[in-house]
C-alpha cells in the first residue's frame, strides 16, 4: 500500500518540543496534506490513537515511568496501527522489544534529523 501523498491522520506522542518540530517538518515534506495531532503523554496518545494511520511514539513519556512500560501501554495500538518508535535510548534489547511488539520502525533520537524522513517514507511506501 502506498500512502505517500495521501491525506493521513498522524499522531505524534512526544513531550520534547524540538523533536516534535523535527518530526513534523519531515512529515510535512512527505505527506503535506496530512493532519498531524500532537500529544505529550501516553494517556493522551492512547485516547487519540484510534483512527490514526501512523503513530510516531517516543518511549520516554512523563506518565509511563519507563520505555518498556510505554511499549506495554501501546501494545494494542502497535498491533493495529503503523507505529514508528523514536527514542533517546540506544539499546538493542529495547529496539527488539518494540519491534517484537509490532512497531514498524525505530529511530534513535541522536539520528532523528537524518533518519526520520527515511523511516517514515520506508514505512508508508512499503507497508
Amino acid at each position: 500500500m502506498t500512502l505517500v501523498g495521501d491525506a493521513m491522520k498522524i499522531l505524534i506522542v512526544d513531550d520534547d518540543e524540538d523533536d516534535f518540530l523535527r518530526i513534523s517538518m519531515a512529515l510535512n515534506k512527505i505527506v503535506p496534506s496530512s493532519t498531524i495531532v500532537r500529544v505529550y503523554t501516553a494517556a493522551d496518545g492512547l485516547s487519540k490513537a484510534d483512527g490514526a494511520d501512523l503513530v510516531i511514539l517516543d518511549l520516554i513519556l512523563p506518565d509511563t515511568g519507563s520505555a518498556r512500560a510505554t511499549v506495554d501501554a501501546f501494545a494494542s495500538v502497535i498491533k493495529t496501527t503503523l507505529v514508528i518508535v523514536v527514542s533517546g535510548i540506544e539499546d538493542v534489547e529495547l529496539v527488539l522489544c518494540a519491534m517484537d511488539a509490532g512497531a514498524v520502525g525505530y529511530v534513535y533520537k541522536s539520528k532523528l534529523r537524518s533518519m526520520i524522513e527515511t523511516a517514515v517514507r520506508d514505512v508508508l511506501e512499503f507497508d
